[in-house]
């Protein structure tokens, strides 16, 4: 019996130092990512009451001993986002602290706690919120009211120049920003079936569906019409969201693109 318990414990000791092997460059990663994000800059819920309106803000401020920062205003995508976008923005305030530089955010309306709807807001409601919140921070004795600018992604194309042509910013980032979300929507659509190899009974329903939930928007259909036409199938649509696409597409202003389920331009699903 006892040649066979030698391998037994040979067995248990090699599991035991390739736990501990695992566990020291477990915390080997852990200590490499934070430290390349520190995050060295303060964090405040702040609420910020504009037009009978309360935006649930989050101010991200370096701590590097400065008096003043310049500040970057976020203006989210679609979807129901809340004001760090699950942390997603974190590393870019960080970015931004190591410039000298602030942030803001807002958690979107009826996101976290937040008052309101937010599939109940036109692009210009967006708008009139970051001019809110940017008179809000120029009002603040630690933000340099010259150094204030826009960062927004995808739907916030929609938002930026209205923000914009509100109040005096000093530079405006748009990354990857809706702009027509008719052409964008179908270069999507058929990138995307291209990419799954779909066949061309496949794609040719694909583009019948898209032509007519176009076709519904265009009559200003009901969100009824809209699951009628579906075959009953929605698709994950609500009546919130089809009301919001609707006062997008009836604005002409933002032809929104396709939407993501997060945080892509506004619009039906392979539009």
């Amino acid at each position: 019996m006892y040649p066979k318990i030698q391998p037994r414990r040979r067995g248990l000791r090699m599991a035991v130092w390739s736990l501990v092997t695992a566990l020291v460059v477990a915390a080997g990663l852990v200590g490499v990512v934070l430290w390349q994000n520190s995050y060295a800059m303060d964090e405040q819920r702040v609420s910020i009451r504009y037009g009978g309106h309360t935006l649930n803000g989050v101010p991200a401020t370096p701590k590097d001993g400065r008096k003043r920062h310049g500040l970057v205003v976020y203006v989210h995508g679609d979807g129901p986002v809340d004001a760090t976008h699950d942390d997603g923005y974190r590393p870019m305030w960080e970015a931004n602290a190591k410039a000298g530089y602030a942030s803001l955010s807002w958690d979107k309306p009826g996101v976290a706690g937040a008052p309101g709807n937010w599939l109940g807001q036109s692009m210009d409601d967006r708008a009139d919120e970051a001019a809110a919140a940017i008179a809000w921070a120029r009002a603040r004795p630690d933000i340099d009211g010259d150094r204030i600018g826009l960062w927004g992604a995808s739907q916030a194309g929609w938002v930026l120049p209205k923000v914009a042509a509100k109040t005096s910013v000093s530079f405006v980032i748009a990354v990857s920003p809706a702009i027509n979300w008719l052409q964008q929507g179908r270069y999507n659509l058929l990138a995307e079936l291209r990419a799954d190899g779909a066949s061309a009974g496949r794609t040719n329903a694909a583009i019948a569906k898209s032509d007519t939930t176009r076709r519904l928007l265009e009559r200003h259909a009901t969100f009824e019409e809209y699951v009628k036409a579906m075959g009953g199938d929605a698709d994950g649509m609500t009546a919130d969201r089809w009301g919001f696409i609707q006062e997008l597409h009836r604005g002409r202003h933002a032809r929104p693109s396709r939407p993501a389920r997060r945080t892509g331009a506004a619009g039906p699903r392979g539009s």
